[in-house]
C-alpha cells in the first residue's frame, strides 16, 4: 500500500533448539498524522462531525462523504483537524442547523478569506486558530447569531473592510490572557464591548 512500511521480525519457537522464524509484516499508517489514524466520523444521532483525515484542498468533499447528502440537516457541530488550504473555507452554508464550528487546530493558513462563513445563521460557536493573521471582507455576513469567538492568535488579526459585518457588538471575542489588552486595542476588535481571557481549559 501506498501509506504503509514493512519490517521483518524475528519470532522464538517453543522448542528451545529450532532457530529464530523470521516474519515479515506490512503496517498502514496515515503520513500526515500517523498517531492519530482513525477515520472522519458522523454521529447522526447527535450531530457532530469530525473530520482529521482529508488532503488539502479537499475538505469539503472529504465532509460530503462522511455526511451524505441525506445529513446536511442534522449536521450541529464540526471540528477540523489538520492542515487545510483557503480554498477549504465555505462549506458552512450547506450546514443550516450547525452551531458550533472548532478550526483550532487546523494549520495550513494566514487568512480567513472573504464570505468564509457566509449565511452560517445557525452558527453560535466559532472557533479559529493561532495561525490566523487576517480576516477578508464580510467573512461573517448572515452570522446574525454568533455568541462566541475564540482566537487563539496572540496578535489581533489585521481586518479587511467590513471583515466583521454580521457580528453583533456583544458577541463574545475570545482570547489567550497575554492578548486581552491587544484585542482591546486593535482595530475592528475594540468596537466589541466583550473581550474576555479564554479558559485555560481551551488552551491547546
Amino acid at each position: 500500500p501506498k501509506n504503509s512500511t514493512t519490517t521483518s521480525f524475528a519470532t522464538l519457537p517453543r522448542c528451545s533448539n529450532l532457530p529464530p522464524r523470521r516474519k515479515t509484516a506490512t503496517f498502514t499508517y496515515n503520513p500526515i498524522s500517523p498517531g492519530e489514524p482513525s477515520p472522519n466520523v458522523f454521529n447522526a444521532a447527535t450531530g457532530e462531525v469530525i473530520i482529521d483525515n482529508f488532503e488539502p484542498g479537499s475538505l469539503n468533499s472529504a465532509i460530503r462523504v462522511v455526511v451524505g447528502e441525506a445529513g446536511d440537516s442534522l449536521v450541529k457541530s464540526i471540528l477540523v483537524i489538520g492542515r487545510m488550504r483557503s480554498s477549504d473555507f465555505g462549506f458552512s452554508y450547506r450546514y443550516r442547523n450547525c452551531s458550533q464550528i472548532d478550526l483550532s487546530r487546523t494549520t495550513g493558513y494566514t487568512e480567513v478569506p472573504s464570505w468564509s462563513f457566509e449565511g452560517a445563521e445557525a452558527l453560535r460557536q466559532l472557533y479559529l486558530p493561532m495561525n490566523v493573521e487576517n480576516i477578508g471582507g464580510k467573512a461573517f455576513t448572515g452570522c446574525t447569531n454568533i455568541q462566541d469567538i475564540y482566537l487563539y492568535a496572540t496578535v489581533p488579526p489585521t481586518l479587511d473592510e467590513d471583515a466583521l459585518d454580521g457580528l453583533g457588538k456583544n458577541v463574545r471575542v475570545h482570547v489567550p490572557s497575554s492578548a486581552v489588552s491587544l484585542y482591546a486595542n486593535a482595530d475592528g476588535w475594540r468596537n466589541f464591548t466583550n473581550i474576555e481571557e479564554m479558559e485555560k481549559t481551551l488552551i491547546r
